[in-house]
């Protein structure tokens, strides 16, 4: 007799549902699970669909009830050819809300003959109980069933739609049966609306409108609350929105938005108010302007676009979405298991339409502000500011003032008075805030300190009027200064702000070209000693700076020309902003934006260096380097953008590269973002944000993401603005621009648990692609505890370490460590009894690596532990082509001291055995064995201890796409190997390589490859039974018996399943209680007895993890808990009777 019983289940979450603002349901594999939302916790579960992944939860508005001080709603949950009702009863959640939801199924599972594709219900108001629930099938047509009598399966209506096809998806309308309407994605790419009430004289349901257009097959539809708009979404990326307005048997052509912006198939489109919610393969949730509901002004172009794309599951696929009621919070349940929570209401704060919605700081009187020698009159206003925080903004204004003011408090504060400043000023700031430069029309520069880290001083830096000033972060108290003046002269300086004091050393005068020019901006890279600027005529300027060492004075003056000058980089409009990303010789990048419309990225390669020393003052702190995606960019050549003046080393080249002096520029990218200009770039969070103006509006634009991630009113581009944002969610923004001498600012600062929920994590997400490798381990934290560690490798090449977490609602794993070095699919995860401390991983690129695990409290919290996971060796590649290790097993020998053996099956057909010393942290190759010629699927290995005081007998076998299995005595050559003398990486490189002889059995267990392999040996009997499973379905089974006298093994015999499962088995395991388990990509968990040369199957289990492929036994005898993986993970718990 056998038991299994379903443990923990990690799989994608496919159905979402707000039952009220506060409770989410959600279906997650076969389980029902409720969530309550503004904290966060799981607060029920239920099995709902055995054997059945939920796809869709439908709400039956009609049956929501009151009883006593619980709330009841009736809901349908429906997946494959499944349905079933459920009671969810809703008590106080101000109280413990883990103990005031429950779930009740109030029918059993009932199964139809084909697939649902859509579920809702029809209802007399005056009499709920006569409600009925109506149901869309595959095949096209509609069944109506009673609700009190679903059980029993009682038809009251069948209807076949007179366009007989097969259907990926339909939503249907309507709560009553002549209202009903249903929207039909067909497999022609079409959706088709149809009526189940009205049907032709063949009492088939009449097609009334087709919307075509779509060019993949339809995978989600959603109705507008009054059914004159219809979403649809598709294999083609696209979601087209429809006006259904006509009546029916008009022909009019049905006006259709199409909108593009998803990288991959969408599945699913939802309407919010005036905007729609899309989730798609591309593991993005995308908001949406719907311009069929947009009002614009006269003579404006209604435009559909994206208001946000949210990222945060990992890897691939967001299947699920739902709004909650108060259209405030957006739910979204991806592959990786993840659930996640994004704020709506956040969308509306970044698109801001109307100065209500801005802080309108409001110019004080004089007598707020004013020294006491200042008579004159009240009729000072602000000239120029920049924003020095997110929250303060620092005004120059017309009668000399330096003031600061606080924008979310309103408060105003003198920071300096000269009235030398008077009437004109340019006013910059360094990116951190920290210094602020005012310049003059007589040419002085103020820096000051508005959070007054030093004294403000004055420095005479040109004869004429200054222009413009940047200012540039250096390291700690060191910044860069560039002035330009308009009588040409531009100069370069360092700040030091250490002592309370601000100093300033004219390092480098910088030479302007020949032909006027009107400097805009600066970017400067320190380690390089590069320095662009660009300007109103359109050119960008490329200097190398000398280091600053080489001016021993403050006197001393060094003069620089440019090295290259880059005219018309963006078509003659001026540039806005220069900056440069990333570090090293090659790694360095400009980018560039202007008045086009565009943005443009270089490389800027160093070919010689003028002087190697590097100082200081000359050092920048550089982000790493971002790759951007772009597959609509727009590629040019640089060399005929490439001038330069007449005594300047500059020579263009076929490629686009321009080499000048050392610096070589290479045009790698432009691409027009809009009509408008674009004024700003910055890197945030590894992602490129452009600010820019458009007509009215100001605009934040991810090119990462592609969409507008705010957009306000402003009145388009001004004389003066500045612009703040800390990382790539806008967690903290200032925006302020002066429109009629007034001070407007957009201010954003995310708080916690304002927007309807502090947890914008339901549910942690597990791995985003395949998990091909599972380990049960047991660790010693330093108290001795042993604690149950789960490892899991997967194909998105990240190794996770997991704990198991116990609560009233099942068990749940929660991932206390993640490791990404493979650069490829972790294929398997292997260790051995005797020390499960070290560990190695090994898959795709022909990677293995070693770890060193350790376990200890945290700190924080120290009920919890740490796992950390140390590489301490990267076994060499010895393959030429691309090679996979397909499998490993690892052999400890008891005088090993500290050496281990792995023997690997690689995808060249060969097995190769590493010797791997924890002295050195060194893998050796010891031997190679070629046999199959053909890939090597499966490796495993047999321990037989021989005669007392001699060596056991190690015997490696493997399994390949031939179908046969190989077994290898390996013996001699680990007696020919001496551990005890290999200390050092060197001696290591000496061991010489051993060639393995012929296999001393081959067994012909399939007629493909062998995907699933184990072998068990009695020592009392001394018998050998191995177990295979292949791509032929087929289980086998070999018993072997030692002969001492031949030394080898004989087979006795071999049995056969030869359609153990309906696909292809992906691992099996032989219990120390001679049971024998198969898994199959079937979803089949089989329990086999092989007895008296039978096998039979004693026991299947459905899993609900789709694509298994491998898993992992912990026995004890008669209990066993298995760990499947696949596209998500489950665990069994196995009961043998004894």
């Amino acid at each position: 007799m056998v038991e299994v019983a379903k443990g923990e289940f990690v799989g994608k979450v496919t159905a979402l549902c707000f039952i009220t603002s506060q409770i989410l349901l959600v279906g997650h594999g076969p389980y029902l699970k409720a969530f309550h939302v503004p904290t966060g916790q799981l607060v029920a579960r239920e099995l709902a669909l055995p054997h059945t992944v939920i796809h869709r939860i439908t709400q039956v508005d009609v049956l929501c009830q009151k009883e006593g001080v619980f709330d009841t709603f009736s809901i349908i949950v429906s997946g494959g050819k499944n349905i079933c009702v459920v009671l969810v009863r809703v008590g106080d959640m101000s109280r413990d809300p883990t103990s005031n939801v429950d779930l009740v199924m109030q029918t059993e599972v009932v199964t139809f003959s084909d697939w649902i594709q859509d579920v809702t219900w029809l209802y007399d108001r005056s009499d709920p109980s006569r409600t009925e629930i109506v149901i869309a099938f595959a095949h096209n047509f509609v069944e109506v069933y009673p609700m009190q009598h679903l059980q029993e399966r009682k038809m009251l209506r069948h209807v076949q739609c007179e366009v007989k096809c097969i259907l990926y998806s339909a939503r249907f309308y309507g709560h009553t049966w002549g209202d009903l309407l249903l929207a039909s994605g067909t497999v022609f790419n079409e959706v088709h609306l149809w009526r189940p009430s009205r049907c032709n004289s063949s009492d088939l349901g009449i097609v009334h409108a087709k919307l075509i257009g779509h060019e993949g097959v339809i995978f989600g539809i959603r109705w507008f609350d009054d059914a004159t708009l219809l979403a649809s979404v598709s294999d083609d990326r696209s979601i087209r929105v429809w006006k259904v307005t006509q009546q029916e048997g008009d022909e009019t052509p049905i006006d259709c938005a199409i909108i593009w912006g998803h990288t991959s198939r969408v599945w699913d489109c939802q309407f919010v108010d005036s905007w729609l919610v899309s989730i798609s393969e591309d593991a993005t949730c995308r908001v949406w302007q719907n311009r069929l509901l947009t009002t614009t002004a006269p003579g404006e172009q209604s435009i559909t676009r994206c208001l946000a794309a949210w990222e945060g599951h990992a890897t691939k696929n967001i299947w699920s979405l739902a709004v909650d009621p108060t259209r405030r919070i957006v739910a979204t349940g991806g592959q990786d298991s993840g659930l996640r929570l994004w704020s709506l209401a956040s969308i509306a704060q970044n698109n801001v339409d109307s100065e209500s919605s801005l802080i309108h700081s409001r110019f004080p009187s004089k007598t707020v502000y004013a020294v006491a020698e200042d008579k004159s009159e009240d009729t000072d206003e602000p000239r120029n500011f920049v924003n020095s925080d997110y929250r303060t903004i620092v005004v120059a204004t017309a009668e000399g003032y330096v003031l600061a003011n606080d924008v979310i408090d309103g408060s105003w504060k003198r920071l300096h008075f000269d009235p030398a400043f008077s009437n004109y000023s340019i006013v910059s700031r360094s990116e951190c805030g920290r210094i602020i430069a005012v310049a003059s029309l007589q040419g002085e520069v103020l820096l000051l300190s508005p959070r007054e880290e030093f004294e403000a001083r004055k420095f005479s830096m040109h004869s004429k009027q200054a222009r413009a000033i940047i200012i540039t972060n250096g390291t700690d108290d060191k910044f860069f200064l560039l002035s330009y003046a308009v009588d040409s002269s531009c100069s370069f300086h360092t700040l030091d702000t250490r002592h309370r004091k601000i100093e300033l050393i004219r390092t480098i005068n910088i030479r302007l070209p020949k032909q006027k020019v009107n400097i805009m901006c600066a970017a400067l890279s320190g380690d390089n000693r590069i320095l662009v600027m660009g300007t109103r005529e359109s050119a960008l300027l490329v200097y190398q700076l000398l280091d600053s060492h080489s001016s021993r004075s403050p006197g001393d003056e060094t003069e620089v020309s440019p090295s290259a000058e880059i005219k018309k980089a963006h078509q003659g409009d001026a540039i806005t902003s220069v900056m440069l990303h990333g570090s090293g010789s090659t790694d360095l990048v400009l980018y560039s934006t202007g008045r086009d419309g565009a943005y443009n990225k270089y490389r800027v390669c160093l070919k010689s260096v003028v002087n190697t020393k590097h100082s200081d003052a000359c050092k920048l702190q550089q982000s790493p380097l971002s790759n951007l995606r772009n597959e609509d960019s727009w590629y040019s050549p640089a060399g005929s953008l490439i001038e330069s003046d007449s005594d300047t080393d500059v020579s263009a080249t076929l490629n686009g590269a321009v080499t000048a002096q050392g610096v070589e520029l290479q045009k790698l990218f432009r691409e027009k973002v809009t009509k408008g200009w674009l004024e700003r770039a910055t890197f945030k969070d590894g992602e490129l944000l452009l600010l820019g103006f458009y007509r009215k509006r100001g605009y934040l634009y991810n090119t990462e993401k592609r969409f507008e991630m705010l957009t306000v009113a402003c009145g388009g581009a001004h004389r003066a603005w500045d612009f703040m944002v800390s990382d790539a969610q806008m967690s903290q923004t200032i925006f302020t621009f002066i429109r009629h001498q007034q001070l407007y600012t957009y201010v954003r600062q995310a708080i916690a648990g304002s927007e309807g929920f502090i947890e914008s994590k339901l549910q942690e997400g597990f791995h985003g692609r395949e998990v091909r490798s599972v380990q049960q381990l047991q660790l010693a934290s330093p108290t001795g505890q042993i604690h149950d560690v789960l490892v899991t490798g997967a194909e998105d090449t990240l190794l996770k370490f997991h704990l198991r977490h116990h609560s009233k609602f099942g068990t749940s794993l929660k991932c206390i460590t993640a490791v990404q070095k493979h650069s490829s699919v972790i294929r398997c995860v292997s260790t051995t009894p005797e020390n499960q401390e070290l560990l190695f991983t090994s898959g795709g690129n022909e990677e293995i690596r070693c770890w060193r695990l350790t376990v200890d409290h945290n700190a924080s919290n120290p009920e919890e532990i740490q796992v950390h996971a140390v590489e301490t060796g990267i076994c060499p590649r010895v393959v030429d082509m691309e090679a996979r290790i397909m499998d490993t097993t690892v052999y400890t020998p008891k005088v090993s001291r500290g050496f281990h053996i792995l023997a690997a099956a690689y995808s060249d057909g060969i097995i190769r055995l590493w010797l791997y010393s924890e002295a050195t942290c060194a893998f050796s190759l010891l031997a190679e064995g070629a046999f199959h010629d053909k890939c090597v699927l499966q490796i495993s290995h047999c321990i037989l201890q021989s005669m007392e005081g001699m060596p056991p007998t190690v015997h490696i076998l493997s399994g390949a796409t031939d179908g046969r299995i190989a077994i290898w005595d390996i013996s001699s050559i680990l007696q020919r190997w001496c551990g005890g003398h290999i200390a050092t990486k060197q001696q290591a490189s000496t061991i010489p390589l051993a060639i393995m002889d012929s296999p001393t059995v081959v067994l012909q267990h399939h007629q493909s490859g062998v995907n699933a392999m184990d072998v068990r040996y009695d020592a009392s009997t001394k018998k050998a039974i191995i177990a295979s499973g292949g791509d032929d379905n087929a289980i086998s089974v070999s018993t072997l018996c030692w002969d001492a006298s031949e030394i080898k093994f004989r087979e006795i015999d071999t049995v056969g399943y030869a359609a153990a499962h309906a696909s292809s088995i992906q691992s099996v395991y032989i219990g120390k209680n001679g049971a024998i388990v198969s898994l199959g990509t079937d979803q089949r968990f089989i329990i086999w007895r092989h007895l008296d040369n039978i096998l039979c199957p004693q026991n299947v289990t459905f899993i609900d993890v789709p694509d298994p492929s491998a898993m992992d036994v912990r026995d004890v005898g008669t209990q066993w808990t298995v760990c499947i993986v696949g596209l998500g993970l489950q665990s069994l718990h196995v009961f043998f009777e004894h």
